[in-house]
């Protein structure tokens, strides 16, 4: 076999334009999501580890395409979403590379929860959080609307819905 070395996200960022127009394209709404030149420009320039490669790129356009609006995207929502801090950007330091050893820190940080507290638990708090947004946002809808606008099945909405407490009865 002939072994491909692609290297990781953060050393390729002038990449992630293309990889979130690419995975904007797979959800029916985000189809019809545009991000601003402003808030490309933030993603290809954010000091940012990318810590999932392209998963991250791939649950940042699932997440727009949840919230797809008329307006194109700018830097704001991204920030919101990724959980960014304007400081941290690296034109905001002249260029400066800088990026943090780990991605974990980061998003460890902007969770609330230690380090040690492991993937797990820090996965279930944002899956926990996706839920009470969808149920702010869709609060009109039946649960299976909501599932379906959440792209899973109706049972694991309930399932999820109860696992967390959030009135899935």
């Amino acid at each position: 076999f002939l072994p491909i070395c692609v290297p990781p996200l953060r050393e390729r960022t002038q990449d992630i334009p293309l990889l979130l127009r690419h995975c904007l394209d797979q959800h029916e709404a985000g189809r019809w999501v545009e991000v601003s030149p402003e808030g490309l420009d933030f993603l290809v320039n954010l000091d940012f580890a990318w810590p999932g490669n392209v998963r991250h790129v791939e649950q940042l356009a699932a997440r727009l395409a949840t919230e797809a609006t008329r307006e194109p995207v700018g830097r704001d929502d991204l920030e919101r979403l990724l959980g960014a801090v304007a400081e941290k950007t690296a034109s905001a330091r002249g260029g400066a590379s800088g990026f943090r050893a780990a991605g974990a820190g980061m998003a460890a940080s902007a969770s609330g929860l230690p380090l040690d507290a492991g993937l797990p638990a820090l996965l279930a708090q944002a899956e926990k959080a996706w839920l009470e947004e969808a149920l702010r946002r869709y609060h009109g809808l039946t649960r299976a609307q909501i599932a379906e606008k959440l792209k899973i099945s109706e049972a694991s909405l309930y399932k999820k819905l109860r696992g967390y407490g959030l009135g899935g009865s």
